[in-house]
C-alpha cells in the first residue's frame, strides 16, 4: 500500500495468468458440479453451487498465485 499525500490508498495487485495445475483444478471442480447437478451424485448433488464456487475460487486463488 502507498499513503500520499492526499490521504488516498492505492492497493495494487498483480494477477498472472493460473498455471496449468490450477486451471486444470478448477475444471475438474465444475465438472464435478455439472456432473452432480444433471445426475444424482451422494453430497455433491445437495451442494452443488458450492462446489461450483470452489471452482471459481480455486480459479481465482490461481490468478493470485504467483507462477514461475
Amino acid at each position: 500500500m502507498i499513503f500520499t499525500k492526499t490521504a488516498q490508498w492505492r492497493v495494487t495487485v498483480k494477477l498472472h495468468a493460473p498455471t496449468k495445475g490450477w486451471f486444470t483444478a478448477s475444471l475438474i471442480i465444475v465438472l464435478v458440479a455439472v456432473i452432480g447437478a444433471l445426475s444424482p451424485v451422494p453430497y455433491v448433488t445437495s451442494y452443488g453451487i458450492w462446489v461450483a464456487i470452489l471452482a471459481y475460487v480455486v480459479l481465482a486463488v490461481g490468478n493470485l498465485a504467483p507462477s514461475s
